[in-house]
C-alpha cells in the first residue's frame, strides 16, 4: 500500500498473524511494531532479510508488523537524503499508524542505517510522535552521527553482532550504556553485521522486546 506524505508517497506493508497460526504468546494486547530498513544506497529495503526476520518474529508473537521503504526505494517517491528526509518518512509512517491504531502500544525498531534513523527520530521527535519502546539492531555507531543515547527518554533494547565487520561491538556497548533506560544489551555470538546464518538467534533476541 501507499500513504501520502508532504514529500511524496511512501510504500508500506502491514502484516498480521494468520488466524490459523496461534501466536507464540497469548492474552497480550496487540502492538504495532514499525521496522526501519538498512542503507538505501547499498541495496537496503523493507525486504531485507534482517527486517523480514524481525517482521516475521513480530507476527509470530501476535502483533502487527509495519515495514516501509524510505524515499527513493521501491515504490516510495523521492531521493536519498542522508537520514534527514528518512526521519520525515518515518514520522509520516508513525503518525499514520497512530491515527489508524491509536490505542495500541507502538514500538520502533531499526537495522543498521535504519537503527540510526530510528534513534535520531526518537531523540528529535519525541514530543511530536508517541513511541513506547525502541530496539536498535547493529546500530552504526561511529559511522554515522548518533546523538547521545542519554537523550533517549524511552526503554531501549540493543542487539549487536559479535563479529560485526563494520562496527566494533565495544563501541556499540559504550554508546548504549549512557541510555537512561537500557532494558537489555544482547550480543549474537559469531554473527556478522548482516547476521548471515544467525537469523534464528536474532529472532530469539528480538522476541523479548516485543513481549515486554
Amino acid at each position: 500500500m501507499l500513504i501520502e506524505t508532504k514529500s511524496g508517497r511512501i510504500e508500506l506493508d502491514i502484516s498480521l498473524p494468520l488466524p490459523e497460526e496461534p501466536p507464540r504468546e497469548t492474552n497480550k494486547k496487540v502492538k504495532s511494531v514499525v521496522l526501519c530498513h538498512p542503507h538505501p544506497q547499498f541495496g537496503g529495503s523493507m525486504n531485507n532479510k534482517v527486517v523480514h526476520t524481525l517482521a516475521k518474529t513480530t507476527v509470530s508473537a501476535g502483533h502487527r508488523a509495519i515495514r516501509f521503504n524510505f524515499r527513493g526505494v521501491g515504490a516510495s517517491e523521492g531521493q536519498f537524503d542522508h537520514g534527514v528526509g528518512e526521519r520525515e518518512d518515518l514520522a509520516s509512517v508513525v503518525r499514520a499508524i497512530l491515527e489508524q491504531f491509536p490505542t495500541e502500544p507502538l514500538l520502533l525498531a531499526g537495522f543498521s542505517f535504519g537503527a540510526y534513523v530510528a534513534a535520531e527520530f526518537c531523540t528529535q521527535e519525541s514530543n511530536h510522535c508517541r513511541v513506547d519502546a525502541l530496539c536498535l539492531v547493529a546500530p552504526p555507531i561511529g559511522r554515522m552521527s548518533f546523538s547521545s543515547s542519554a537523550s533517549l527518554e524511552l526503554p531501549l533494547t540493543v542487539i549487536a553482532a559479535e563479529d560485526d565487520e563494520l562496527i566494533p561491538t565495544d563501541r556499540i556497548r559504550h554508546w548504549s550504556t549512557e541510555a537512561a533506560d537500557i532494558q537489555r544489551f544482547t550480543v549474537i555470538q559469531g554473527a556478522s553485521h548482516f547476521f548471515h546464518g544467525k537469523l534464528r538467534q536474532l529472532s530469539d533476541a528480538f522476541f523479548p522486546f516485543i513481549s515486554d
